[in-house]
C-alpha cells in the first residue's frame, strides 16, 4: 500500500493506493461529492423529461402511478430527481405515456 500526497491540483491531502477521496480534489474519480452531483443531474434531467413528456400527452400523474403500481408521491420523486427509478418501472413508465425512452435519456 503506498502512501502520499494526491497528485491533482492544489489538493494536499493523504492519499492511500493513489486516491485521497477528497472533496478539494478536482479529479472525478476521486471525487465522490462530484460523482453524487452529475448522477443527481442525470436524475433531475431524465425525470424532467419523463414529467414534460407526460404533461405534453395530458396524462395525469395518478393514471402513471396506478399503471405502474406505485403512489403519485414516488411517481412525482422520480420526476423531481429525488429517487431512481428501476429500468423496469423507467420503460414501463415510458410505455404508460407512449414515448420512446431514448429521446427522454437524450
Amino acid at each position: 500500500m503506498s502512501v502520499g500526497v494526491c497528485p491533482h491540483s492544489d489538493c494536499t491531502n493523504r492519499m492511500r493506493n493513489g486516491c485521497c477521496k477528497s472533496s478539494k480534489c478536482e479529479n472525478p474519480r476521486h471525487n465522490k461529492a462530484v460523482k453524487a452531483k452529475s448522477h443527481g443531474d442525470i436524475l433531475m434531467r431524465v425525470g424532467l423529461n419523463l414529467r414534460n413528456a407526460r404533461e405534453i400527452r395530458s396524462i395525469p400523474i395518478k393514471t402513471v402511478a396506478d399503471w405502474l403500481g406505485v403512489n403519485i408521491k414516488t411517481v412525482s420523486s422520480w420526476e423531481l430527481g429525488d429517487t431512481e427509478m428501476t429500468v423496469t418501472k423507467f420503460l414501463k413508465y415510458c410505455e404508460v405515456i407512449g414515448c420512446n425512452p431514448g429521446k427522454i435519456l437524450s
